[in-house]
């Protein structure tokens, strides 16, 4: 099992991932499941700002996973979710597949802030799990999402 990072900032591992362009990376808990289904199934269900000592409990998702996301580029971000951190059987029914699901956008502004009066999401889709020795890898488009005046989302 790899050594738990306690400081903020991203291994040096990740450059060779993200290239030049690495930016500071933000530390993050992905509660996987899907939101529709009440965090059951396979997917992601949110993707929240990491908390030493923090419960993903709180809608009643009980698969949380400690990672990584890096936004190299205005376009994408890499999500480099941390291997081991789930019971064996947990982790292999999370992860055994080829790729893992966004039902809804999920929206990243918190960690990013807004852009240009909009916020930030994650695109959903469904996207390549690739796999390292330490990481679950996943590269995921980022768009903006601007309010009209009447506040609508378009």
């Amino acid at each position: 099992m790899s050594a738990i990072i306690t400081n903020h900032l991203a291994p040096k591992c990740l450059t060779t991932i993200t290239g030049s362009s690495l930016q500071r990376a933000k530390r993050v808990e992905v509660v996987l499941g899907m939101s529709k289904h009440d965090c059951r199934f396979h997917g992601i269900c949110r993707v929240e700002k990491y908390q030493e000592g923090g419960d993903a409990s709180e809608c009643g998702c009980h698969d949380a996973v400690p990672a990584w996301l890096l936004r190299p580029e205005p376009n994408y971000c890499v999500l480099m979710l941390w291997r081991g951190r789930l019971p064996k059987e947990r982790e292999a029914y999370h992860f055994s597949r080829k790729r893992l699901e966004l039902c809804d956008a999920l929206n990243i502004s918190g960690l990013y802030g807004t852009q240009d009066a909009g916020e930030l999401h994650l695109r959903r889709g469904s996207y390549s799990i690739r796999r390292t020795k330490d990481y679950y890898v996943l590269y995921l488009p980022v768009e903006t999402q601007y309010y009209t005046a009447v506040g609508h989302m378009r």
